[in-house]
């Protein structure tokens, strides 16, 4: 998706479920500010007052100087993008905002997938090729909410009420909303700019409508797309007049949720097309792998039940050939033993014919002992 047709208000604008239709927009009078380089990609120069949120937003605890948004971007089969009801909610209750209702219970259809991909990644990651872990990679960041580091994530955009300062036409257009980039122009660039240690507060107060504390943000955008894109030149110049005085844009800033849409965890579902909730799917992917598990075991069980009956068979076989061979060796023994023995008979009985027909009688020992 090529993204950097938000910022130069294209087609994709249409598919971010996350503001308020055109025709709401119109009605609050609120057009979107949005950044672009020249023609041939070289730099130009932005201008921009930012404006103090609506009163009432400051009361609810979101008196800042732009709101974070967690956002999906191209979602289901439409390439919708949404506010992430979980990173939401988690960004709000850190500034003790009571939650819209869409998102209370902090649930987002697409950080659970994101869990499950991020599960499998975990498991194959040092099985694959790099080639292969890439892709994964590519997949499992594409269902961040976030920006940055895994260790370190960051908004998608910071969400303020400016008014073009490039000219007085521009300046005549009133109230518009800004998604500023979070890092390249947010962190790196406007709060660079507004910390100053000489002020009595550490900072500059940029949205500050009081003249001569409040300050216009300058910065320069190049580049065609979204990786060559780059921010630079920022600066800062305190206003010499009042916003407050010489104005009425403070009157035209609405509320965030008057422009910020949110949707409920089944809406998103539907939009991302699920079918089945993620977590659900986990489960199934979990009994299957243990029921293949089961099927590996019960096959290794019949192949030792297997070996088991083929060894006692075999066992059996051999003791029988042992018993069989040592009968056959003990009557071989048995018939050798006859043999000899009556073979010393023979001799026995020949020597003693001999020795009657050789030698002289004997007294007979019966008589002596009468």
């Amino acid at each position: 998706m090529d993204r950097d047709r938000s910022e130069s208000g294209g087609g994709f604008l249409k598919k971010r479920a996350y503001i308020v239709p055109d025709s709401k927009l119109e009605n609050l009078g609120i057009s979107e500010y949005t950044t672009s380089a020249e023609s041939d990609g070289s730099q130009r120069t932005h201008k921009i007052h930012i404006l103090p949120v609506h009163p009432d937003d400051a009361k609810a605890g979101l008196d800042v100087i732009a709101l974070r948004l967690y956002i999906h971007y191209d979602v289901g089969v439409n390439g919708g993008s949404f506010l992430c009801p979980k990173w939401m909610a988690e960004s709000l209750k850190r500034d003790k905002v009571i939650l819209p209702k869409e998102i209370q219970d902090g649930r987002c259809p697409i950080c659970e997938k994101h869990a499950v991909l991020l599960s499998h990644y975990q498991k194959v990651l040092n099985k694959v090729t790099p080639e292969e872990r890439m892709e994964l990679w590519n997949e499992l960041k594409n269902h961040h909410a976030y920006s940055g580091r895994y260790n370190d994530p960051k908004p998608k955009k910071y969400f303020c009420w400016v008014v073009d300062a490039s000219s007085d036409d521009a300046e005549d257009r009133g109230v518009r909303f800004y998604q500023m980039p979070a890092t390249t122009v947010y962190e790196d660039g406007l709060l660079e700019q507004i910390m100053d240690t000489d002020t009595e507060d550490g900072f500059i107060d940029i949205v500050s409508p009081v003249k001569g504390e409040g300050a216009v943000f300058q910065f320069k955008r190049a580049g065609k797309g979204l990786i060559d894109t780059t921010y630079t030149g920022f600066k800062i110049k305190i206003r010499n007049w009042s916003i407050e005085d010489d104005t009425e844009w403070l009157k035209q800033v609405p509320l965030f949720w008057d422009v910020l849409k949110f949707h409920t965890y089944d809406e998103i579902a539907e939009a991302f097309g699920s079918g089945v909730e993620p977590e659900k799917e986990k489960d199934e992917d979990v009994e299957e792998e243990l029921a293949e598990e089961f099927n590996r075991t019960r096959r290794r069980g019949r192949k030792t039940e297997e070996k088991d009956d083929d060894d006692d068979e075999a066992e059996e076989t051999t003791k029988r050939k042992r018993g069989s061979s040592r009968s056959k060796e003990d009557d071989s023994k048995k018939k050798t033993t006859e043999t000899q023995t009556e073979r010393i008979r023979r001799k026995h009985r020949e020597q003693v014919d001999n020795q009657s027909d050789n030698d002289p009688p004997e007294d007979d020992e019966d008589d002596d002992d009468e």
